[in-house]
């Protein structure tokens, strides 16, 4: 290659200088339109774009990471052997007593009270049965008299003993503050299935 050819500029090479020499135009335009302030802007802008790469994408990659992980960590159950919602209520039905043993279970709970000393004088019971027609609840009100103690033994030992009763609700009042006897009126729910 001869010395003068070297010197020479390609057309190519012509073109990016031209460029280049527009583009360093254009910037000292800008610059004296725009100001320090732009100029701090312009540089502002290029920062945070680049902590996109830097700080931002890195992030989301340990997230995906994390993701998977957990998604590997979390149990695998066959679609064969996953509960029915028809199996959960079948089984829940024979969990619960029929409903023509509720006389048995109110003898249950008026013996319960008895074994604590509680006196009881009378009480109250309704029915609700629901739309459905699978499960009938007895709610049962009983006003009862005796100290704190016996009424929290009831309470346990009527639980304990029936696992389809639910504690609605419990009143305590006292007639005088010294007294140790209490009036309570405890409220019972308990499930069964519908007789035939």
């Amino acid at each position: 290659m001869s010395l003068a050819r070297s010197h020479a500029l390609l057309p190519l090479e012509r073109r990016a200088a031209a460029s280049s020499a527009a583009l360093a135009g254009a910037v000292r335009v800008w610059r004296a339109r725009a100001g320090r302030s732009g100029a701090m802007a312009l540089l502002l802008a290029l920062a945070a774009a680049g902590l996109v790469p830097l700080s931002i994408l890195p992030s989301m990659r340990a997230i995906d990471t994390a993701r998977a992980q957990l998604n590997h960590a979390r149990p695998r159950t066959p679609a064969a052997s996953a509960a029915k919602p028809l199996d959960a209520l079948q089984s829940l039905q024979t969990m619960l007593g029929s409903e023509r043993r509720f006389p048995d279970r109110l003898a249950a709970l008026i013996q319960h009270a008895a074994e604590q000393g509680l006196q009881v004088n009378d009480g109250a019971y309704a029915i609700t049965r629901e739309a459905h027609g699978r499960v009938v609840c007895y709610q049962v009100s009983l006003p009862l008299h005796g100290n704190y103690l016996q009424l929290r033994r009831f309470i346990d030992a009527v639980r304990k003993d029936d696992p389809a009763v639910a504690l609605q609700d419990v009143q305590f009042k006292r007639a005088k503050v010294g007294d140790a006897l209490l009036e309570a009126m405890v409220r019972f729910d308990y499930f069964m299935r519908p007789g035939p």
